[in-house]
């Protein structure tokens, strides 16, 4: 397969995987995954004509989490996907001059353990991606498979052979997103080396060509039913 440039996915580590790039497995089990405090809302869309396209929207307002524990990773993760960075490394970042990327703040909140609080509370960021990466380049197999004209509710297929960057669509940021996988962080070469020379903690890299669809449900097969998929037609 030939490939231009070289992406790489900027993700949570697992405990099951070996990263041949970056990233401890062991690290899963060290800082654990933030939760969403109770006070954390998101807007509701509602379909005019397809009720089973009824999903949540955006978060309103900023983020709240609770921390698993005491120790904090350069890179926090949340149940929900969420991306969140001390504030050492937004500072790492900034004096970088990467590009494709905002921050919000964050209103950490501890856990506590009998009534205890536990530990000093970080200033933490929400890492806001910006860069677009348009569609990928077909060899990953991305399609747009189904659209909804009535809400909005956009379906794409899985990526077959990782995801491979189209870089005639990408707008040459050092973080971004395609279209379709807002949830997959996109990293340049340049941000790679960087997390690796100063060792940042709580974070693996992947090839993004090397990404694995692994046992979840494909997005073609589930909205190929015709029970979910309602009056859906699907996209040549």
């Amino acid at each position: 397969m030939n490939i231009s440039r070289t992406f790489y996915a900027l993700q949570q580590p697992y405990p099951n995987e070996e990263y041949s790039v970056y990233g401890r497995p062991s690290w899963d089990r060290e800082f654990g995954t933030a939760s969403w405090a109770n006070r954390v809302t998101l807007e509701s869309i509602q379909c005019p004509v397809n009720p089973g396209h009824q999903r949540p929207g955006k978060r309103i307002g900023d983020l709240i989490v609770v921390l698993p524990s005491e120790k904090v990773g350069d890179f926090v993760w949340s149940w929900h996907g969420d991306y969140l960075l001390t504030d050492r490394v937004l500072h790492l970042f900034q004096e970088a001059g990467f590009s494709g990327f905002t921050v919000k703040p964050v209103e950490v909140r501890p856990k506590t353990e009998k009534g205890k609080v536990l530990g000093a509370l970080p200033t933490l960021w929400e890492l806001v991606i910006t860069g677009k990466g348009g569609d990928a380049d077909p060899k990953s197999g991305i399609r747009l498979i189904y659209t909804c004209p009535h809400c909005g509710m956009i379906r794409y297929s899985s990526f077959r052979n990782g995801i491979i960057v189209n870089e005639q669509s990408w707008d040459g940021s050092d973080f971004f997103t395609i279209s379709g996988y807002r949830k997959f962080m996109l990293v340049t070469e340049r941000v790679k080396k960087f997390i690796i020379e100063h060792g940042l903690t709580n974070c693996a890299l992947i090839p993004s060509q090397d990404l694995l669809w692994g046992l979840l449900p494909k997005p073609e097969d589930l909205y190929g039913n015709n029970e979910v998929r309602g009056n859906w037609k699907p996209l040549p």
